[in-house]
């Protein structure tokens, strides 16, 4: 009677979905997310849109389906829309000298700022200027009062080092759990970083946040092209860390991009399990996300670990004393064999001591002293044992 009524439930609740998500239209759901900080615990999270990009807040978490490798898991827990608890967020600005053309730092300050009045509380932000340099405005905070100050300190120079700030904005999430995305704004391409094109990328890609980027002006005119936005390398670095790229070419458009990316955020669900495969081995896991009325998303995410771990019943401190003991008997093992074969060996000489001599005299003789008393040697044979070298171990 229970699996009967469990099963009309959960058909029910397909049902409402399903027509729920045909009277809004079609659903697109996106992993935004997949947060390994507590692994094997996983927490992945969803945004779901419509077709207009707006959220959709009205799914219920009961929905969704999670499969690792092709193999379903179950879901220990999954939140509603806006209830996936705090978002970090480090605002990463462009201040290069070309920032000063046509307003496009007012309007880069402008939309940070209102970005900053939309948190909630528990949120977090930080703030990072770059140039030639990269510089730390704000660390981490919750503080709106001391994050909109810093804003107002940006001023316009130098040149673009876009990835070294990217790479800056990261170190932030090295330790920090939960939501995690960094927010790029700028009007050209990087011409000042250490780091190479490449690396960048790789490095967006095994991050556990999300990297949203944002042209702003001119694009680039083409191949070998100095001036204006690479949108490849943009759209290379969103697609990495599973985030969205947008363009705008007038600055007065930034806020508007920045509130829409404040509240996709803030609507997103989250969906915990653990995973099957629960060692970190250095394997790529492949996850699909699924929902009723919804198109499916996939993503992909590596535990990370060169050296594949044993099984966590076995506790380090006996696997430690394994590998010494195997240790040592490799290494006392030929001194032992020497010695088996010593003990064993058809030539071994005895040691003997050395024989005692004793003089016997008559009685007639002691009286007279006139005879040489006989001397009578009397040796007693004592075989001695073979002395083998003591052990040191």
């Amino acid at each position: 009677m229970r699996k009967l009524f469990a099963f009309a439930s959960a058909l029910i609740l397909n049902l409402v979905v399903a027509l729920t998500a045909r009277a809004q239209g079609p659903v697109n759901i996106t992993v935004t997310q997949i947060d390994q900080s507590r692994f094997p615990q996983v927490d992945v999270y969803v945004s779901a849109t419509d077709a207009a990009r707006n959220p959709v807040r009205n799914l219920s978490p009961d929905v969704f389906r999670l499969t690792q490798n092709g193999k379903p898991v179950n879901l220990t827990a999954a939140t509603r829309a806006g209830e996936q608890g705090a978002v970090n967020t480090v605002l990463v600005i462009d201040h290069s000298g070309s920032m000063a053309r046509s307003d496009k730092m007012a309007g880069a300050k402008q939309a940070a700022s209102n970005f900053v009045n939309l948190m909630r509380p528990g949120d977090k932000a930080a703030l990072i200027q770059f140039d030639t340099d990269i510089e730390t405005l704000q660390p981490l905070t919750g503080d709106k009062n001391a994050l909109v100050a810093a804003i107002q300190k940006i001023a316009p120079r130098g040149n673009t080092a876009l990835y070294d700030a990217l790479a800056q904005g990261g170190k932030y999430f090295e330790t920090t759990e939960g939501r995690k995305a960094i927010i790029v704004v700028t009007d050209g391409m990087d011409n000042a970083s250490k780091l190479n094109r490449d690396a960048a990328v790789k490095q967006a890609e095994q991050g556990s946040y999300t990297i949203y980027t944002i042209g702003l002006g001119n694009k680039a005119a083409g191949f070998g092209s100095q001036e204006g936005i690479d949108e490849a390398v943009l759209r290379d670095l969103a697609s990495a860390s599973m985030g969205t790229y947008a363009y705008t070419p007038d600055a007065s458009q930034l806020s508007a991009l920045y509130e829409q990316l404040s509240v996709l955020i803030q609507n997103e669900y989250k969906l915990t399990y653990l995973s099957p495969d629960p060692l970190r081995d250095g394997l790529r896991r492949e996850i699909v996300v699924t929902a009723p009325g919804a198109s499916q998303t996939q993503a992909a995410y590596n535990p990370g670990g060169l050296i594949p771990e044993i099984a966590p019943q076995w506790s380090s401190w006996a696997l430690f004393l394994i590998a010494l003991l195997l240790l040592l008997a490799l290494f006392f093992a030929p001194t032992g064999l020497r010695l088996a074969a010593a003990r064993f060996s058809p030539n071994r000489v005895a040691v003997t001591s050395r024989p005692s001599r004793v003089k016997l005299t008559s009685a007639a003789e002691s009286t007279s002293g006139t005879s040489r008393p006989t001397r009578v040697k009397v040796g007693k044979k004592t075989s001695g044992a073979a002395h083998d070298m003591p052990w040191d171990e």
